[in-house]
């Protein structure tokens, strides 16, 4: 026969395991990318173009590439959305952004134009990240006055919740 000792000890036991479980469960979908409002990933870029050609010297050789999502403000880019606020105060009457989210992608395209009428581009870039298998590619167009592309920029790679 279990005494009541016995009992409340084995309950106890029960309700310390559920404890944890719940915390893990809760770690878990509040960590994870497609569940949380903003986050970082950090990239490894494996191939790197301009004007369409591949590039000689590598800027991501040896660091990393790291793009900021804000659900909340619907923004990804490789600056945040708080910071591109504060450093580019001036251009944000001069920029439109998209933010599109699907269960297997995101995409994000920005554009920045010369003045607030928003009639000659100045830059546009286009984001575009796998959810789950962290593929990416991320390219930026350079316009001049004529509103066509001189320069272009693209780098594609992998990345990871930092």
């Amino acid at each position: 026969m279990i005494s009541n000792f016995e009992i409340e000890k084995i309950l106890l036991k029960e309700c310390i395991k559920n404890l944890i479980f719940l915390i893990f469960v809760f770690f878990l979908i509040s960590s994870h990318p497609v569940l949380s409002n903003e986050f970082v990933l950090e990239c490894s870029i494996k191939k790197e173009l301009e004007n369409k050609k591949d590039v000689k010297n590598k800027l991501y050789k040896r660091q990393k590439l790291y793009i900021f999502i804000d659900k909340k403000n619907e923004w990804i880019n490789d600056i945040s959305f708080n910071d591109w606020k504060k450093k580019f105060k001036e251009d944000i009457g001069k920029a439109d952004f998209y933010y599109n989210e699907n269960n297997k992608n995101y995409y994000f395209k920005y554009k920045d134009y010369f003045t607030e009428e928003k009639k000659k581009l100045k830059l546009s870039s286009d984001i575009f990240i796998e959810k789950f298998g962290g593929y990416m590619e991320f390219i930026k167009y350079y316009y001049d006055f004529k509103n066509e592309v001189y320069f272009s920029t693209e780098v594609r790679g992998n990345c990871t919740k930092k």
